[in-house]
């Protein structure tokens, strides 16, 4: 039993003066390389891989559907990021809103419902579900005119919710 005690208390001394040898040589200051702040893209796929943790910590990827719609939020991604850069201006909002979607709305909604998951009733996750649902359909929308270059709809669009969200509706 002593063996292993003055092994182990070794092995530490060795691992303390290993860590301070290895502090003393890295400078205070920071990294002289530069680092490049990630594009919107990159973003983007932060945030999406964000997603797919969270509704795996929250155990909603086995009870929900939201590996579907987080499925469908990767292609919308995928799709927006194949836009070039001369037609990105005719998207009007659809990335801002996609990025608010992924980054703020839908990692509230998932904090929300896996608050309540385990005492949900069946109405709750059935609601839930059909949120997922219309989310899903909104994407597939917005894929569908994204891929057929469709550009129009996202004027239509844009030009009522900014009647719709002014005092003139």
């Amino acid at each position: 039993m002593m063996i292993f005690f003055a092994l182990f208390l070794t092995v530490l001394i060795v691992a303390g003066a290993y860590t301070y040898y290895a502090m003393k040589r890295t400078p205070d200051s920071p990294a002289t390389e530069e680092t490049t702040p990630d594009t919107p893209t990159q973003q983007r796929e932060d945030k999406l891989v964000a997603l797919q943790l969270k509704a795996s910590l929250l155990g909603l990827s086995k009870t929900t559907g939201i590996n579907a719609l987080i499925d469908k939020c990767i292609e919308v991604h995928e799709s927006l990021a194949s836009v070039d850069p001369e037609e990105s201006n005719q998207l009007h909002s659809v990335p801002a809103d996609f990025e608010r979607l992924i980054g703020k709305h839908l990692p509230e909604l998932m904090n929300k419902f896996g608050q309540i998951s385990s005492s949900a009733s069946e109405d709750t996750f059935a609601e839930f579900e059909e949120t997922l649902t219309q989310l899903n359909r909104e994407l597939e929308e917005i894929l569908s005119n994204v891929r057929e270059r469709n550009y129009t709809a996202f004027a239509n669009k844009h030009g009522f919710m900014k009647i719709r969200y002014s005092d003139k509706f």
